[in-house]
């Protein structure tokens, strides 16, 4: 029973040093500053789509990103492999569509792409870094005769 609570103290610094990440920017954030670009603009910053379509006075781009093949174990759609573990396959498209009206972005919508960015808290992980090394440094030593 002694041991549980050394563990929980690692565990939660653990915790607090896999937050050491801040989005800078969530997914919607960054195709939302799409909105407004001319067709110049997005071809240079996406370079020419992989199709387009007009409707009415609506054009649309799409980028296609391909197809993903996603393997799970789990109970759906079973299979057993030659060393009998059980998983199933699926299949996920990534695209981004961009719509336009009189030649600038008004819209999208995207599947399987995340454009979300993330960055590195250098200050808090320095800290979580020189309290996790210290804890398992204490923790060592406390429990270093326990076979």
């Amino acid at each position: 029973m002694r041991i549980h609570k050394p563990i929980s103290i690692v565990l939660f610094f653990i915790l607090v040093l896999s937050s050491c990440y801040t989005v800078k920017y969530t997914h919607n954030e960054a195709m939302n500053s799409v909105l407004g670009l001319t067709k110049s603009e997005v071809i240079k910053n996406w370079g020419i789509p992989s199709d387009k379509r007009i409707d009415g006075k609506y054009e649309e781009w799409f980028y296609d990103f391909g197809t993903r093949y996603i393997t799970y174990s789990g109970p759906q759609n079973v299979q057993s492999n030659k060393y009998g573990r059980m998983y199933y396959t699926t299949t996920a498209q990534s695209y981004a569509l961009l719509q336009f009206t009189d030649y600038r972005v008004t819209g999208w919508q995207t599947k399987g792409v995340d454009y979300e960015k993330t960055e590195m808290n250098k200050g808090k992980t320095a800290i979580a870094a020189v309290v996790l090394t210290a804890i398992t440094i204490t923790l060592g030593m406390l429990l270093g005769g326990i076979y």
